[in-house]
C-alpha cells in the first residue's frame, strides 16, 4: 500500500560525562588533573535516497536514536562520539515540526540534521585555572535533541496526469511507460499514485511521468480524499489534462474540462499556474467526425485561455522562436490502441526542453518562468563546524532574533528561571558535587542572575527554580 504521510520520534544520543581523574605515576609526585573530555553523543540525520519509493517503512518503524557518547577517562582520553543515525526517506520528502515546514527534500543525497547530539562533558582537566589548580568536579553530558517530525511525500515527476475518474490515466501510463498501474472499466481503479519514466524514442533521454488517483468536483475541499492527491500534482513541471472524448458517464467532456481546472485552481495558486496540454482519450470509442468535433472545441477553447491569459496555456508563446514549432496544447490519443501516443510523446519532450530552458514569456496575466522548487522554504539555514557535519551538508533552523541569556518570573511563593543557556548550565552541572555547585553559582552570578533575582523581589531563603531543580537563594 502506497503511504505518503508519516510520523516519527527523533531522539540523538546523550553526550558521555567528563572525568575525574588525576595523574598518578611513579617519580612524578604532582602530576595534576588529566581527566578527559566525554564524547559528543550521535546525531539523527534525515537523507534524501533517490530508490526509495513511498514512506510505508515508517508505518513501524516510528523511533529513531543516534548513539550514545562515551565517557571520558584518565590520561586526557576523550569519550568516543555517539554513532550518527541516518534514516533514509524518498525523494520530495517534506519534513514538519508542528506546522512550521523543516525541510523539503528534493535533491537526492541531500541530508538535513533534524536532531543534534548533545555536546559531552568537560573533563576536570579542562577547569584547571591560576586559582583552582587541582579541580575535582567535570562536567556531566548534555541530553541530545528529541522531537516528533512530520513526513509528507509529493512525488517528484516530470510530468503528472490529471482528470477525473476512468478518463483512462492508467491505461495512457501503461502506453507510456512500463509501469503496470491497474485497469479496469469502471472509476476509482486506481486508488495510488504510479510513477513510470517514459523513453523517448530515438533519443537518449526519458521523463517521469506520475498518475495519481482521479479528482472529483471539490477535491480541493477534500472530496474523495483529493488534497492528498493534487498534492502529488505539486512538484510536476506539466501536467497532461486528461479528458473522456465520449464524457464521463454521459457528461459534457467540456464541462468535465473545466471542473477539473477549477479544482486545480482552488487547490493552490501555484497547481493553477503550472503549464498544461489537453489529451482527449478514447478516440477509438467515437467516429471521425465525433473526433474532428471536439478537437476543434476544446482547441477554441484553449485558445480563448492562452489569449485571455490563463496562466497554464500562457507557458508557451504564439511565435516559433529559434525554429522550434510550437506544440500542439490539445492532443488526441487511444490509450487503449495506441494511436497518437508517439506524437504524444514527442510534443511532452519538446514542451519539457522548452520549460527547461527557461523561454517562456508573460502573456497578459500569464505568470511566465515558475521559480524553481527550494530545498528549505522561508527558513534560514545555518552552516555548521566541521565537527559536526560535512561542507555538502546544510542544518536548517528556523530564523529569528537570539533569545535572552534567562528570563526570571515569580511563581508562588518563588521564583523561576528560564533560557537556554543558564538551564544547560546546570543540566550539565554534577549537583551532587559541592566544588562543581560552587563553580556553577560563580557562573551564574557572571551573568548576572543574583542582581536579576534581587530586582525580582527575591530575599535570602527563597526558592529558585531552575530546568526543574531547586536552589535556595542567598
Amino acid at each position: 500500500m502506497f503511504t505518503d504521510h508519516a510520523k516519527i520520534n527523533v531522539t540523538a544520543g546523550r553526550g558521555g560525562n567528563g572525568c575525574v581523574s588525576f595523574r598518578r605515576e611513579k617519580h612524578v609526585p604532582r602530576g595534576g588533573p588529566d581527566g578527559g573530555d566525554g564524547g559528543d553523543g550521535g546525531s539523527v540525520w534525515l537523507e534524501a535516497d533517490g530508490r526509495l519509493r513511498d514512506l510505508h517503512y515508517f508505518v513501524g518503524h516510528v523511533h529513531f536514536k543516534g548513539g550514545m557518547g562515551g565517557h571520558g577517562e584518565g590520561a586526557n582520553r576523550m569519550g568516543p562520539r555517539g554513532d550518527e543515525k541516518i534514516v533514509r526517506v524518498p525523494l520530495g520528502t517534506q519534513v514538519w515540526a508542528g506546522d512550521s515546514l523543516v525541510a523539503d527534500l528534493t535533491v537526492a543525497g541531500r541530508r538535513i540534521l533534524v536532531a543534534a547530539g548533545g555536546q559531552g562533558g568537560r573533563g576536570n582537566a579542562r577547569f584547571v585555572s591560576a586559582v583552582r589548580q587541582s579541580p575535582r568536579f567535570a562536567e556531566l553530558g548534555e541530553e541530545g535533541e528529541s522531537r516528533w517530525l512530520r513526513l509528507t511525500l509529493r512525488l517528484m515527476a516530470d510530468v503528472g496526469l490529471a482528470g477525473l475518474p476512468n478518463a483512462g490515466k492508467s491505461m495512457l501510463l501503461r502506453r507510456l511507460s512500463r509501469a503496470k498501474p491497474k485497469v479496469a472499466d469502471y472509476p476509482f481503479t486506481t486508488l495510488d499514485p504510479t510513477l513510470g519514466v517514459v523513453e523517448v524514442p530515438g533519443e537518449d533521454t526519458s521523463f517521469t511521468v506520475a498518475d495519481v488517483p482521479g479528482l472529483l468536483e471539490g477535491a480541493s475541499q477534500g472530496v474523495g480524499l483529493g488534497t492528498e492527491f493534487l498534492g502529488h500534482l505539486e512538484r510536476c513541471r506539466l501536467l497532461l489534462h486528461v479528458i473522456d472524448i465520449t464524457g464521463y458517464y454521459g457528461d459534457d467532456p467540456m464541462g468535465n474540462f473545466h471542473v477539473i481546472l477549477g479544482e486545480l485552481g482552488a487547490h493552490t495558486p501555484a497547481l493553477a499556474q503550472t503549464p498544461q496540454m489537453v489529451v482527449l482519450n478514447k478516440i477509438d470509442a467515437v467516429d471521425e467526425a465525433t473526433i474532428a468535433a471536439r478537437l476543434q472545441e476544446f482547441s477554441a477553447r484553449v485558445s480563448e485561455l492562452r489569449s485571455e491569459g490563463h496562466p497554464a496555456f500562457s507557458w508557451w508563446p504564439d511565435a516559433d522562436i529559434d525554429d522550434t514549432p510550437t506544440p500542439p496544447l490539445t492532443l488526441t490519443v487511444s490509450a487503449a490502441t495506441g494511436a497518437g501516443v508517439g506524437r504524444l510523446i514527442y510534443a511532452v519532450w519538446g514542451a519539457l526542453q522548452r520549460l527547461d530552458a527557461g523561454d517562456t514569456t508573460v502573456a497578459a496575466g500569464g505568470i511566465g518562468e515558475r521559480a524553481p522548487l527550494r530545498d528549505v522554504m522561508g527558513l534560514a539555514s545555518l552552516e555548521t563546524g566541521a565537527k559536526r557535519t560535512h561542507k555538502a551538508h546544510v542544518l536548517y533552523r528556523p530564523g529569528g532574533h537570539a533569545a535572552e541569556a534567562y528570563m526570571v518570573h515569580r511563581k508562588g511563593d518563588g521564583f523561576v528561571v528560564e533560557g537556554d543557556l543558564v538551564e544547560r548550565l546546570v543540566k550539565r552541572t554534577d549537583l551532587a558535587n559541592e566544588e562543581a555547585v560552587r563553580y556553577l553559582d560563580r557562573r551564574l552570578n557572571r551573568l548576572g542572575l543574583d542582581e536579576a533575582l534581587r530586582e525580582a523581589g527575591a530575599e535570602p531563603g527563597d526558592e529558585v527554580e531552575i530546568a526543574g531543580y531547586i536552589f535556595e537563594f542567598g
